[in-house]
């Protein structure tokens, strides 16, 4: 976001809270500690699967449609 969009209220809080956060956290670091684990069980999973039917597959959709929702809720 442009800082020149920001309020100045919004800008002093975007300051404080990266004032803030340590100084060895690494965004790249957080995201591949959560992706890579999660991408490595659904590979788990899926890898045992065999022969699911037409029913388990569609149960599927709404297991994901409630996770998302869950998750952001």
């Amino acid at each position: 976001m442009n800082s020149a969009a920001m309020t100045p209220k919004q800008a002093a809080f975007r300051e404080e809270y990266k004032h803030n956060i340590a100084p060895w956290y690494n965004g790249w670091g957080h995201l591949l500690t959560i992706f890579v684990p999660g991408i490595a069980v659904v590979w788990y999973c899926v890898a045992h699967v065999h022969e699911p039917t037409v029913w388990e597959l569609l149960f599927v959709i709404p297991v994901l449609v409630f996770y998302n929702w869950n998750e952001w809720w």
